[in-house]
């Protein structure tokens, strides 16, 4: 897999500031500053990074609903 240069210089760590810059290596793009790694799935670089606790909010909500109407 193959990036052009003005993508990669675009690239930052999405756990991080804009002061991170991402390297390719192999199967993933890790940052240079952190060390943190992100993979490269069916070509498609997954970048994403969840909120902290994003899921936990919609499972307590989920489960106070279902106790008040069963």
């Amino acid at each position: 897999m193959e990036f052009s240069e003005k993508i990669l210089k675009c690239l930052k760590d999405p756990k991080e500031d804009e002061n991170t810059d991402l390297v390719l290596e192999g199967n993933q793009f890790r940052c240079l500053q952190t060390g943190n790694a992100y993979p490269i799935e069916d070509e498609i670089p997954r970048l994403y990074v969840p909120e902290t606790g994003e899921g936990e909010n919609i499972t307590s909500q989920m489960k106070s609903f279902y106790e008040t109407n069963p």
